[in-house]
């Protein structure tokens, strides 16, 4: 948690507003696009999408399933 704390006060991390519908609205459309052919979940098909709207430059997960629908959607994907 102080690791955290530090990287919140040097800027390496910040918090980010996103709007819920606008997530709520790329959820379902990339839940209809990838559901039925990768299997994804709510919650991994949802942190998928805020990634997206807030332009992440790379997005971590150590979920196979979650990491699939990232790279098909084109984000750099970590670890």
């Amino acid at each position: 948690m102080a690791a955290f704390e530090d990287d919140l006060k040097s800027g390496h991390l910040y918090p980010a507003s996103v709007d819920l519908t606008a997530i709520v609205t790329e959820a379902a459309r990339l839940s209809e696009l990838h559901t039925l052919s990768g299997g994804h979940r709510s919650f991994d098909i949802l942190h998928v999408a805020t990634a997206r709207l807030l332009k992440a430059t790379i997005f971590l997960s150590f979920d196979a399933n979650q990491r699939k629908l990232a790279t098909t959607l084109r984000l750099h994907v970590g670890p």
